[in-house]
């Protein structure tokens, strides 16, 4: 099959394996999939240009042809057009987001009916939504006649199944799932739920903080969120407060998560308090640490950097399932993330991905990149010295950093650069620190460059008007490493 298997190891750091296989893509539909109509034509509204590319890719896959708009006004004013050209709509149905700037899904949806008077039947709308929004929304879709919604992420076969129900293709589907598989998309906190939790974050890194509290604020928007900046803190608002759930860097300055979430347990055991459920959040995977957190008494364990879909899935099973098992197999998440291909004279700059990780929200994006300013520098500055005084422990630590933010901020080489002077300033390795600490200085110019007078993603796809791409156009995977799922 033309396959290459390799591995590369260094005593005292690890092994690296890797392998390359050619495989040939599977055209046809899986085996009882339904089939869409013929010449069917979608309607595609997202003001998210990577949300709007992963639909049209699986709609044109199925055979439909697909116009896509990056707001609800362009939407509108080319159904208008079209209305008083042709009088009839010229689609078979409408996926549209609810979250959008200006101009919302459900505003719209009620552009549609009201204004345009289309009804319904004339043209079925799909709603995509946030986890958080679901409860907003139930007043409304019997009013606007929306067929029906579905919980971001979205998987390929649940977006099939319900266009193939609209479109008559045969085959149940529309209502989101509930039969409890593992694609069901199922919202944090159910409309009739008063769930206010108590959670706390404890980090040291500013932009860890900002991540996981713009996460929070649509994962469980009725949370009381608390902060503690080390593990000492963390060990006494824990006593005081009890919060529900405790977000515990694993490697926070002075008393480490894992120290700090074992004197919480210790406390909760000699006050018989409520046990509040401890979630590791670490950037080391390796199965030593995850079982040095879980011997600790911590419930899960997350990699950094935070992904919307793995950290909701751990808040579900904590404050809507079961937890405190002790045995030593409790769940883990491991976020899937990665960069684009790029050149190696281009910085590497994820920035749909960190846009797309705290839902958009360009004063969260507007903040970290002021944190990343401030703290790539010291941190390099912190290694530099470090590097010319010899003291490797300084130069460690400032990796660790920087590693921290990178990848938070999807500097993806960075972080790769920040984790190898950390393993070069482990083995005193000077030549190799003074190379990669150079390296970082280069790296972080060019980084730095690509943040200054950019656009925030998505605001050029918002310029275009519309775009039409039919079953013969070609198809563009989800980005490197990322989950096949629509947002």
């Amino acid at each position: 099959m033309g396959a290459r298997l390799e591995v590369q190891s260094t005593p005292g750091e690890g092994a690296l394996f890797w392998f390359e296989l050619e495989v040939a893509v599977e055209r046809r539909a899986p085996e009882g999939a339904p089939e869409l109509p013929k010449a069917a034509r979608a309607l595609v509204v997202d003001d998210n240009a990577a949300c709007r590319r992963i639909v049209r890719d699986y709609l044109t896959r199925w055979g439909a042809e697909c116009s896509e708009f990056a707001s609800g006004a362009a939407a509108i004013e080319a159904l208008a057009a079209a209305r008083r050209e042709h009088e009839a709509i010229p689609y078979d149905l409408a996926l549209i987001d609810y979250r959008m700037p200006e101009m919302n899904g459900i505003q719209l949806v009620r552009e549609l009916r009201h204004r345009l008077g289309v009804n319904g039947e004339d043209l079925p709308v799909i709603l995509t939504h946030e986890v958080y929004a679901e409860h907003q929304l139930q007043s409304e879709l019997d009013e606007l006649e929306i067929c029906c919604t579905l919980t971001k992420p979205v998987t390929a076969s649940q977006l099939l199944d319900c266009v193939a129900e609209r479109l008559g293709a045969g085959k149940p589907g529309c209502e989101e799932r509930s039969d409890g598989g593992e694609e069901d998309a199922v919202a944090l906190i159910p409309p009739t739920a008063s769930l206010q939790p108590v959670v706390l974050i404890v980090e040291d890194a500013p932009t860890n903080v900002t991540l996981t509290k713009a996460l929070l604020s649509y994962l469980l928007p009725g949370a009381e969120v608390l902060e503690a900046r080390d593990g000492r803190e963390a060990v006494e608002i824990a006593a005081e407060r009890v919060p529900d759930v405790i977000l515990m860097d694993s490697h926070i300055p002075g008393l480490d998560g894992v120290e700090a979430a074992r004197r919480i347990r210790q406390n909760e055991a000699e006050t018989g308090s409520s046990c509040s459920a401890i979630v590791a959040l670490t950037g080391d995977a390796c199965s030593e640490e995850r079982a040095r957190c879980l011997a600790a008494g911590m419930d899960e364990f997350l990699t950094k950097p935070l992904e919307g879909p793995a950290l909701r899935d751990v808040l579900q099973r904590l404050l809507l399932g079961s937890r405190g098992s002790a045995e030593p197999t409790r769940s883990t998440v491991l976020s899937d993330r990665g960069c684009p291909d790029t050149a190696a004279d281009e910085p590497s700059f994820d920035r749909e991905g960190l846009f797309e990780a705290f839902n958009h929200n360009p004063d969260v994006y507007a903040e970290l990149v002021e944190i990343a300013l401030q703290r790539v520098p010291e941190g390099i500055g912190q290694a530099a010295a470090g590097v010319r005084d010899g003291n490797t422990q300084q130069v460690r630590e400032a990796a660790h950093t920087l590693k921290g933010v990178a990848a938070n901020m999807r500097f993806c080489r960075l972080e790769e650069l920040a984790e190898h002077l950390s393993a070069a300033a482990k083995r005193e390795d000077a030549p190799a620190m003074r190379e990669l600490e150079s390296a970082l200085r280069g790296e972080w110019e060019a980084v730095r460059g690509s943040l200054n007078g950019q656009e925030l993603p998505g605001e050029e796809a918002q310029r275009e008007g519309p775009r039409t791409a039919g079953p013969q156009s070609s198809t563009t995977i989800l980005p490197r490493a990322r989950p096949l799922s629509l947002c």
